[in-house]
């Protein structure tokens, strides 16, 4: 089999910019990566719709990495144990057949001609594709104003985004039915199963944000599901949609980033509707222009109703300035206050909601920022196994691209929770003594099998009665109670897995049968395995 390995790159940016710039039949990659992981990469080649045959390599056989990778594209989720020569030749030679059967005109791009559509028109459409792929070139958007004729070089570039997979030949069809009826010269064209663009001259008369909040409109009523619109900017130096004068670009790779960001904003903050790129909020520096508006708008008091922000001193209140609050929330976890960042966290999150003019990738930064401090915070206590394990599961999220603000939230609120857990413990057990501590870390280690307090005891060499004494005086519950907590805790985190049965559960968490965890998983939880475990699916899917 002839291959030939195009490049070797340090991280998944690296990568993309390549793969971007030059093509590629077949990526492989691992998942933990600097600047960019692989997950992040599967991520932008499947919302690019890069025709590659995709390999993910993971030192971590677990079933949750492989469905999470699965669902950005991965065509083979790989342990990094069973790689072997025969291995990579196994997958070469799927991604060869794969290649040749999707694969059309050599790189995945449409046949030439397409019945209805003309030779020009056709290619054209293609070349603004590629130009929005991998940015080729300077001064693409002279070049488009050549072809088409404009009477000026900044035409307006449009990124439009439908809540679920709609027809091509329906949106399509409406868009190039709107540029005729208003009389517009340019073109759309399908970046994805859900997302198209527009580029066209706007008469310099009329207003773009008010001409395409209608478009916006018309689509979400006619098709029935919602529909996200950005806007790059307008010609002539038009107001972009916020009173500002906006300097446009030339290429048409930058003309649809900055329309993909703006769209992005409002699928990231589940908003349907129209934003231009001008509006949008990009980092810490214009936080104090927004502050100013909501409270102009809102008034002090009524904003600050609900939100834990203590120093606010009857001005703004500091759960309002994001990036402050985060800092603060690290400030509070090396205090080791770990209720007060908790709190402050649960502020930040509900006051973000009104953020909905932010990038999302500054709101995806200072959710990272918050839990690498929370990481960097639960590392400095002695952990067992297990929550080493789970630890470093939870350093694989960093940088993953969630889809929205509600998934940002509940993840990041759900991780910080578990680690609050494990903070809080590990911070009361440094005031234990010697005897209580062993016996806590015996317990966690063999939970899963038949210990007793007999047992604990001879461990940590006291009598059984002075043990069971000691460890409710400085723990505040009984053993019997401590042990039934930690295998609960340890049987509703493998609830989340589909390869094990509630039998298998009971069995690896010290219970005596199904009938026996569900008794007491019920009595502290509220619900059954079985009925907690759907639940849990579902949210995941």
């Amino acid at each position: 089999m002839d291959c030939l390995a195009e490049g070797v790159f340090e991280n998944g940016s690296q990568a993309l910019e390549y793969i971007r710039q030059h093509g590629a039949d077949v990526v492989f990659t691992d998942i933990r990566m600097p600047v960019m992981d692989g997950m992040e990469l599967l991520s932008y080649l499947k919302a690019g719709e890069f025709p590659i045959y995709k390999v993910i390599f993971s030192a971590y056989d677990r079933f949750d990495h492989a469905r999470w990778a699965m669902k950005l594209g991965a065509h083979e989720f790989v342990p990094k144990a069973e790689l072997s020569g025969e291995s990579l030749r196994q997958i070469l030679s799927e991604a060869a057949e794969w290649i040749a059967h999707n694969r059309q005109d050599g790189r995945g791009e449409p046949p030439k001609n397409t019945p209805g559509v003309s030779g020009k028109k056709q290619r054209r459409e293609i070349w603004l594709r590629k130009m929005t792929e991998d940015g080729a070139g300077k001064g693409t958007l002279e070049l488009y104003a050549a072809d088409r004729k404009l009477a000026s070089e900044k035409p307006v570039f449009a990124n439009l985004y439908f809540g679920k997979e709609v027809p091509r030949e329906t949106v399509m069809e409406f868009l190039s039915l709107y540029l005729e009826q208003e009389g517009r010269c340019g073109d759309c064209f399908q970046n994805g199963s859900q997302e198209f663009s527009m580029i066209y001259e706007q008469n310099k008369e009329e207003r773009v944000m008010d001409d395409l909040n209608r478009l916006q409109s018309i689509l979400q009523a006619h098709l029935g599901v919602p529909v996200y619109l950005g806007v790059s900017g307008v010609c002539g130096g038009e107001e972009d949609g916020d009173g500002t004068e906006s300097k446009l670009p030339d290429t048409v790779a930058e003309m649809y980033r900055r329309a993909a960001a703006a769209r992005e904003n409002r699928r990231f903050f589940g908003i349907p509707g129209c934003i231009g790129y001008g509006q949008l909020l990009i980092g810490a520096s214009s936080e104090e222009d927004w502050r100013q508006e909501v409270f102009k708008e809102k008034g002090t008091a009524a904003y600050a109703e609900g939100l834990t922000a203590p120093d606010c001193g009857g001005e703004i209140p500091a759960s309002t300035n994001f990036g402050r609050t985060a800092d603060r929330i690290v400030a509070l976890l090396s205090r080791q206050s770990y209720r007060c960042a908790l709190e402050e966290l649960k502020a930040f999150l509900t006051a973000m909601k009104d953020a909905d003019r932010f990038h999302p990738a500054y709101v995806r930064a200072l959710g990272n920022h918050i839990l690498s401090a929370y990481l960097q915070e639960v590392r400095r206590y002695p952990l067992n196994e297990e929550e080493r394990r789970d630890v470093n599961g939870i350093e694989l999220w960093l940088g993953w691209s969630v889809s929205d603000l509600e998934e940002l939230g509940s993840a990041l609120f759900k991780v910080a929770a578990y680690l609050d857990n494990i903070l809080r413990e590990k911070s009361r057990g440094m005031s234990y003594t010697p005897a209580v501590r062993q016996a806590i870390q015996y317990i966690r280690e063999n939970y899963g099998g038949k210990i007793s307090l007999d047992e604990v005891a001879d461990h940590v060499h006291l009598s059984r009665a002075y043990l069971s004494m000691l460890f409710k005086k400085e723990t505040g519950q009984k053993f019997s109670v401590y042990l039934q907590r930690v295998r609960l805790e340890a049987a509703r985190r493998l609830m989340g897995s589909r390869d094990l049965s509630i039998q298998q559960i009971a069995d690896s968490t010290g219970f005596f049968d199904a009938s026996h965890l569900s008794r007491a998983f019920k009595a502290r939880y509220g619900c059954s395995p079985m009925e907690y475990r759907k639940k849990s699916l579902y949210r995941s899917q």
